[in-house]
């Protein structure tokens, strides 16, 4: 906002006030919200927890994952902290810290 004098007439000035707008970034970024934790991903950047990864062994999918965390697996990332019951292939992917009968990682387990 600025004001000037502008002459209407060589005997009455006037005062005008001039809005200009300015371009704020911020009002033009259209950079999509963060994911929250479940919401599919395609990286970790994408998710409020910078932690995308499969929620379980066996699947392409991706989410952003519950626990906050993944691990790398024959490189690909999977959540950490996955409840009992849920597909594995490592211990490190389980809440419980153990992913029985995977035999040592050579075959899918379950979360104990």
């Amino acid at each position: 906002v600025g004001t000037e004098t502008v002459p209407v007439s060589d005997h009455d000035p006037i005062e005008v006030t001039v809005r200009i707008p300015v371009d704020n970034p911020s009002d033009n970024d259209n950079t999509p919200a963060k994911k929250s934790a479940g919401e599919s991903c395609t990286s970790d950047d994408e998710c409020t927890n910078d932690a995308c990864g499969r929620p379980m062994a066996g699947t392409d999918n991706l989410v952003c994952c519950p626990s906050g965390r993944n691990n790398l697996y024959a490189f690909y990332d999977y959540c950490t902290g996955m409840p009992g019951g849920t597909l594995c292939w490592s211990d490190a992917m389980c809440a419980s810290g153990n992913c029985s009968g995977n035999w040592g990682g050579l075959r899918k387990g379950r979360c104990s």
